[in-house]
């Protein structure tokens, strides 16, 4: 089981959720290739549940790239 990963809707969501996934010590998926895997916790930074299976989801999509990239940045900031 996977501790933690980041699921991104596109490549365009990629650059900021690095920085969180390098704070964090996660893989970044997109929900394809997350596949079946089971995680602890989720980042979903865009993409949508679909059928990820996961004991606990963090949603940080916006309603656009911009307001996503605005939510991983504050939740990279808070990340000690």
């Amino acid at each position: 089981m996977l501790e933690k990963a980041i699921v991104i809707n596109s490549y365009a969501d990629f650059p900021i959720a690095e920085l969180v996934a390098n704070r964090e010590k996660s893989a970044i998926y997109t929900p394809k290739s997350i596949g079946n895997q089971k995680v602890k916790e989720v980042i979903l930074a865009g993409a949508d549940r679909g059928n990820i299976k996961a004991e606990k989801f963090i949603d940080l999509g916006g309603t656009d790239r911009g307001e996503t990239a605005q939510n991983l940045y504050k939740y990279y900031k808070g990340l000690k």
